[in-house]
């Protein structure tokens, strides 16, 4: 099983990525439909989680409206900057994606280990030297 896949399994396994993310995942054709999330009706924690959940199958930063041209081509539009957005989600929340995060990126992270683990994880990207 892939990374991307064990990550939103996880993001799954709370009653929430449950609700928003389930009907638009197939894990037998590894495929995650974000279009078929009803985004514009969700509240401002769930399009966050939403967007974090993005950023953790892409494997992209959500592009910034002032810097990509093309932005109203994503197809998360007008998706949040997960980032301005995180303190919105509740602290279990920010765990379980920071955590996803860091699954996604073979990264190993335990309760209690996840903020050194992505500390280490951003600095290995940061010096080019973590393929992803």
């Amino acid at each position: 099983m892939s990374k991307q896949i064990e990550a939103v399994e996880l993001l799954m396994s709370h009653p929430m990525g449950e609700r928003l993310l389930k009907p638009a995942f197939n894990r037998e054709r590894e495929t995650l439909k974000f279009s078929d999330i009803s985004y514009g009706a969700l509240s401002g924690g769930e399009k966050v989680f939403v967007s974090w959940a993005w950023v953790i199958w892409e494997d992209k930063q959500v592009p910034h409206p002032k810097v990509e041209d093309d932005w109203k081509k994503w197809p998360g539009y007008p998706m949040r900057d997960p980032f301005e957005g995180f303190g919105v989600m509740d602290r279990e929340l920010q765990q379980l994606v920071l955590t996803a995060f860091a699954l996604r990126h073979d990264t190993f992270a335990t309760p209690g280990h996840t903020e050194e683990a992505l500390r280490n994880l951003a600095k290995q990207i940061s010096d080019g030297s973590k393929k992803h």
